[in-house]
């Protein structure tokens, strides 16, 4: 989707569950043992949102490469229940230097903070309540380390003051039973189109900027 050419400035390539390589890596037995632990050894699982994201060197002439990413939680309300489990692989050094991401430890257990915002953003309130500077932690990790998240983990990113890019992979663990509200999205002033249409991804709309809506099995499970 979107623009296809040799860049080192994407932010975001999405639906990589279509690709044999990173679906290998996605079933790695360790994963399996998490969803296991988060959602019982006989639930079947499906994936959301496998996304390679980057936050790109700063730009010539420019001392920032990349956006700020204010404070949210990761989840949505066209699914029809939260996924809990992210796998997030850093592929470069993930430093406060090149813009990591910030975590509020704990704060899952607070639950949904703002279930009326499609992607989890807090509000201004609710950011001056969970998020002091005493209780925010950095998530620097090397390249090659793994981090698992309760999706419900308040996080932020800032911007990259370097030269090199601050890579990694992400993708959501969720149950195979989890399907998506959105049938319809308007994409023009008279224009909608089914986005389930023939199991394809049609159109243009959040529905499909977050995530889609195929959701491959990643660990089946027995009768």
């Amino acid at each position: 989707m979107g623009h296809k050419g040799a860049t080192l400035g994407y932010r975001k390539i999405q639906n990589l569950d279509q690709d044999r390589v990173w679906m290998d890596y996605m079933r790695a037995p360790l994963f399996d043992d998490a969803c296991k632990r988060v959602y019982g050894a006989g639930t079947a699982i499906s994936s959301f949102r496998c996304m390679f994201f980057n936050k790109p060197a700063r730009r010539p002439g420019s001392a920032i490469g990349g956006t700020t990413l204010p404070w949210h939680q990761d989840r949505w309300r066209h699914l029809t229940a939260d996924p809990l489990l992210t796998v997030y692989s850093a592929l470069d050094d993930a430093t406060a230097e090149t813009g990591c991401v910030f975590v509020v430890p704990g704060s899952h257990k607070l639950g949904v903070q703002n279930p009326e915002h499609h992607s989890g953003f807090l509000t201004d309130e609710q950011v001056a309540a969970a998020c002091g500077e005493e209780k925010q932690a950095q998530l620097e990790l090397r390249a090659g380390d793994v981090a698992l998240l309760h999706n419900w983990t308040i996080h932020k990113s800032g911007t990259n003051s370097t030269d090199n890019s601050r890579r990694a992979y992400s993708v959501n663990y969720m149950p195979a039973t989890t399907q998506a509200y959105c049938h319809e999205y308007e994409i023009g002033k008279n224009e909608k189109v089914d986005l389930k249409q023939g199991g394809q991804e049609m159109g243009k709309g959040s529905a499909l900027s977050e995530g889609g809506l195929y959701f491959p099995v990643i660990f089946p499970r027995e009768e």
